[in-house]
């Protein structure tokens, strides 16, 4: 019985966007493709992406990601065009929250106790980056207001929030969107319920068996 062939190497001047060619023990070559970006280009040379946050950046991907200093939040460059966007969270339902220093870990900026029961987490990813607001308990503040401001059109901001609960079921939530000067005024509220769908008919209802904690997040994200 014929063995498996061996990897080699990587095969460095192949890389491609979303995908790395290793050379063989045979003498031929294996290409392995991924759904997601792996690799950014920077003067020509592809690099391999590091998502981790190193003094309040991301540096080594497509983009450029800074956590903000003054309010909790970030800016997003995409580095190809120059597209930006910054999304700060403003208010939970009507109070104002000070600015505080994240836990940082990996690719992840925590911030921990921020109201009763709510966590921020902002998390960057090959693609983009999220901003969480993680509700522990039905008595956490359903209500949060964002800004976010762009310089263009070309990013791609999820105008309506996404979210889930504790056995990944999706959330019901209403949002409301005022278009400013300089970029848009978002209040998201979970309503306390989830959504299911039936298969049969395609029509959603509605449950109140939501589980805590709550996950619910905008999504900054760059087009390739």
């Amino acid at each position: 019985m014929e063995s498996k062939p061996k990897i080699l190497k990587e095969v460095m001047e192949l890389r491609g966007i979303n995908s790395k060619t290793y050379e063989l023990d045979n003498g031929q070559k294996q290409l392995q493709g991924f759904y997601k970006p792996i690799h950014y280009e920077k003067n020509g040379i592809m690099y391999d992406i590091d998502t981790n946050i190193q003094d309040g950046k991301v540096e080594n991907a497509p983009y450029v990601a800074i956590l903000s200093k003054d309010k909790i939040g970030f800016s997003f460059k995409k580095k190809e065009t120059g597209d930006q966007v910054k999304i700060t969270l403003d208010k939970l339902g009507e109070k104002e929250i000070p600015y505080q220093l994240p836990l940082i870990k990996g690719n992840s900026a925590l911030y921990e106790d921020v109201d009763k029961d709510i966590d921020i987490l902002i998390q960057f990813n090959n693609t983009g980056g999220r901003l969480f607001r993680i509700l522990k308990t039905p008595e956490a503040e359903r209500k949060a207001s964002f800004y976010i401001e762009q310089n263009k059109d070309g990013l791609n901001i999820s105008p309506q929030f996404f979210g889930k609960d504790s056995e990944e079921r999706t959330i019901q939530l209403e949002t409301k969107t005022e278009e400013t000067d300089s970029g848009l005024y978002v209040e998201d509220i979970f309503t306390g319920q989830t959504v299911t769908m039936d298969e049969k008919t395609r029509v959603r209802s509605l449950s109140d068996e939501v589980t805590y904690p709550v996950m619910i997040d905008p999504e900054v994200s760059i087009w390739f």
